[in-house]
This record gives structure tokens, C-alpha cells and sequence, in this order.
């Protein structure tokens, strides 16, 4: 049996590799951390990933940026065990 993460943590979700990720992890046992820095299209994937049941949080911010990274990381943690 694969082992099936239940909290993953997925940066760039907004768009590409990272959309498509959020899209298939969705479902009714997991919580999905979303990361990216376009809003709108942030929102439209979280909105996407609710429909198949997850539990979606999101944060807006850029990778680059160290401290906002290290401040969503220990965010997510707060909510549950994020696999990152």
C-alpha cells in the first residue's frame, strides 16, 4: 500500500505543476495548504479543490520572500501537519 499523505502543502497552486497537483490531491481526506501569488486565481483552484471535499487554506505570498515562507509554513502547521 502507497502511502497517502492526509496535509500537503503545495506552493505555485495558482497555476501549472502546482494547480494540477492541488487538483488531484483533492479529496474528502485531505487538507490542502495553497500557496501562490495571484488571488483571483488562487481562490478559483481552492474554490475547484472544495467542490471534490477537501479542506483548502490558502496563503498569499511569493516564495522568494523567506520570512513570508518560513510565516505560512509555521500557519499551516498550526492547522494540522503539513507535508511540505
Amino acid at each position: 500500500m502507497r502511502y497517502q499523505p492526509t496535509s500537503i502543502f503545495i506552493t505555485g497552486a495558482s497555476s501549472g505543476i502546482g494547480r494540477a497537483l492541488a487538483l488531484k490531491y483533492a479529496d474528502e481526506n485531505r487538507t490542502l495548504f495553497l500557496c501562490g501569488r495571484n488571488q483571483k486565481r488562487l481562490e478559483a483552484v481552492a474554490d475547484l479543490c472544495r467542490r471534490q471535499k477537501a479542506a483548502v487554506y490558502t496563503f498569499l505570498f511569493d516564495v522568494r520572500n523567506q520570512e513570508e515562507t518560513e510565516q505560512a509554513i509555521r500557519q499551516a502547521d498550526q492547522i494540522g501537519r503539513a507535508h511540505v
